[in-house]
């Protein structure tokens, strides 16, 4: 069983492959098993969107702008992976212009969607609802080694660093 806590995740599971795609509408198998770390925050519909918001700027400041003291140490890829429904992928396309513009330029290539079925990601998160979004430190090797879970606090930040 995964924690929720903030804990380093006791299984060590592996996050399941899922087929996405992102802003510039090329599909990519996420995770990749190469290079660092990835935080990756997740949602599973647009009520979690509110929370998600609260992470963006930090991950964004902590991970890719390197804007704090010692955020040099941290090395990890970010992504924003939302499950979505065919419906809502293809106004999202038709929206993508408007969403980069909204983002940092620097995390256009890190927002994911995908219409895979996100019921083995939920079994492997602990699902809890909808409104939630879920962190995970992910390995290059794509195993699960830390969870999170809802709106951004420094705690939950210091938490994914101490497994970065």
């Amino acid at each position: 069983m995964l924690i929720l806590s903030g804990n380093t995740c006791d299984s060590q599971a592996v996050f399941s492959p899922l087929s996405c795609q992102d802003l510039e509408n090329r599909t990519i198998t996420f995770p990749t098993t190469e290079g660092s770390n990835t935080v990756v925050v997740i949602t599973f519909s647009d009520n979690a969107e509110e929370q998600l918001k609260t992470w963006i700027d930090p991950l964004y400041q902590k991970f890719v702008a390197k804007s704090g003291m010692l955020d040099g140490l941290f090395n990890a890829d970010i992504k924003l992976l939302s499950f979505v429904s065919v419906a809502q992928l293809a106004v999202i396309k038709m929206n993508a212009s408007a969403i980069k513009k909204d983002l940092p330029a620097p995390l256009v290539n890190s927002v994911l969607y995908t219409t895979s079925s996100p019921d083995n990601v939920k079994v492997q998160i602990s699902f809890k609802n909808e409104k939630t979004v879920y962190v995970l430190v992910l390995s290059p090797e794509g195993k699960i080694l830390k969870q999170v879970s809802g709106a951004f606090t420094e705690d939950k930040m210091e938490s994914i660093e101490d497994v970065l």
